[in-house]
């Protein structure tokens, strides 16, 4: 954005202190509503947007803004998906491996992002801005895909069609 090394230290940092308070309050909104799927969108959503806004604007402040939205919302998503993940998920042998994956697939963003962020794309990186709101965009759509599976699912357990998980009157979280 046009900073020097040293600026750009300092204004590195207030994007992720919005980002715990960001975690915090849509963890709380995910428990009180018990609509995890929603939140999860909701910030793949914004995430999508403060991408767009670093990558297609001009005007520095716009594109700090997009940080803002971008590193807020996307760490926010962890936490999220991993509940999201628990609370859908019966047995501790299932939870484990499950959060494996899904912390392991998180570790391979970094090393997505290592080769997707480029020094030749600089300053803009529009080729890694694109892979960056495709793997939200996909969030989004096997969101989407859980909530449909899951909503059937449970409309046959309620008409006791069918037994999830083999616990009784267990249901998915949406």
């Amino acid at each position: 954005m046009g900073y020097s090394v040293a600026m750009n230290q300092i204004v590195s940092f207030p994007p992720y202190v919005l980002a715990v308070a960001w975690i915090f309050d849509t963890v709380w909104v995910a428990d009180r509503y018990r609509k995890r799927g929603l939140i999860i969108i909701f910030n793949c959503t914004w995430a999508i947007i403060g991408v767009c806004m670093m990558a297609y604007v001009e005007e520095p402040r716009t594109r700090y803004a997009g940080v803002f939205l971008g590193v807020s919302d996307a760490n926010a998503n962890m936490p999220s998906l991993l509940s999201y993940m628990h609370n859908n998920i019966v047995g501790q042998m299932k939870r484990s491996i499950a959060s494996a994956l899904l912390i392991g697939g998180g570790a391979c963003g970094g090393i997505a992002a290592s080769n997707s962020f480029r020094q030749q794309d600089a300053p803009k990186h529009t080729p890694a801005m694109a892979v960056v709101t495709a793997t939200q965009v996909l969030s989004i759509l096997h969101v989407l895909k859980n909530f449909w599976i899951y909503s059937r699912a449970n409309r046959k357990a309620d008409r006791s069609e069918r037994i999830l998980e083999g616990q009784e009157g267990f249901r998915q979280t949406l």
